[in-house]
């Protein structure tokens, strides 16, 4: 077996390797890559055996927040091992060869979501805690005005994230070219809605609607009260459904309980200590890889 980076001519080949280990559409896997600007072959690792792709480890070239400051990091994705080749050490043999790839290209972190703990342990992985809290109130009319979430307003909606998620640790620091490819094409899968107060853009939500609504982004300008919003986005969509909203918000709202998501890990690679990301930590789903 050959252990190496992908080839240019491959990547359709890789992209069928990632639907056929993952048994998912292969839509998803062409999504994430078309619409990532920063993709890079050189940057994707396989496993070859008799002329075929066979295991897959993926570093995405990211910059996240980190204590007001930018900070390069490499996204871990795409990790998989066709059936027959599982048990083998495939997946160990690549993701040293991202983690030396990372280290030489001078990431400073790596983030990866998955429930292998075991294997990413070994490597220098550890955990860090997402949290959702599950609230519960009533629909009221504060004024906000929502509305669809269009393309040309990128340069706004792009000043509104960086000016809310700089001030948090973990979130993308999204490019204009991110904004508009990775971010548009994520928001357009789930319900995305502008919010005005007095005509004027003063944020975003991108949320799914099922037993509740699931907040997977919000952002809002300065002074703009979260709880007003939600209970005026529980007036606009005609409905007392609670909802799930990430940890990092402050809020007056009855909390009902906690949801925990384990599966984050960060590995430092440049001797900056990550562990103190605590309750500020947040990746949004939107940025999931």
């Amino acid at each position: 077996m050959n252990f190496r980076a992908l080839k240019i001519n491959e990547v359709n080949k890789w992209l069928q390797l990632c639907q056929e280990a993952f048994s998912l559409p292969l839509e998803y896997f062409e999504r994430h890559f078309v619409n990532d600007p920063n993709r890079n072959h050189e940057s994707i690792f396989v496993c070859e055996d008799k002329g075929n792709l066979v295991g897959s480890v993926r570093v995405l070239n990211r910059e996240i927040y980190y204590n007001g400051q930018c900070v390069k990091m490499g996204g871990i994705g795409e990790v998989c091992t066709l059936p027959d080749y599982r048990g083998y050490g495939i997946a160990s043999s690549l993701l040293k060869l991202a983690i030396e790839y990372m280290t030489e290209n001078n990431y400073q972190v790596s983030v990866l979501g998955s429930g292998a703990d075991k294997l990413y342990e070994s490597f220098g992985y550890e955990h860090r805690k997402l949290q959702q809290k599950l609230l519960k109130t009533e629909m009221k009319d504060y004024g906000y005005i929502f509305g669809p979430l269009h393309s040309s307003q990128s340069d706004q909606l792009l000043v509104l994230y960086r000016n809310f998620s700089r001030i948090l640790n973990g979130p993308i620091a999204r490019t204009p070219e991110y904004f508009s490819s990775w971010f548009m094409a994520e928001a357009d899968l789930h319900q995305s809605l502008s919010i005005y107060l007095d005509k004027q853009l003063i944020g975003y939500v991108v949320y799914n609607f099922k037993e509740d609504i699931n907040i997977l982004e919000l952002i809002l300008d300065d002074g703009i009260n979260v709880d007003e919003v939600l209970q005026n986005l529980l007036y606009h969509l005609s409905s007392k459904c609670m909802i799930q909203l990430p940890d990092v918000y402050d809020t007056n709202l009855e909390v009902v309980k906690k949801i925990v998501n384990n599966n984050w890990m960060y590995k430092n690679l440049s001797g900056i200590d990550y562990s103190s990301v605590g309750s500020s930590h947040l990746i949004w789903r939107l940025d999931y890889y």
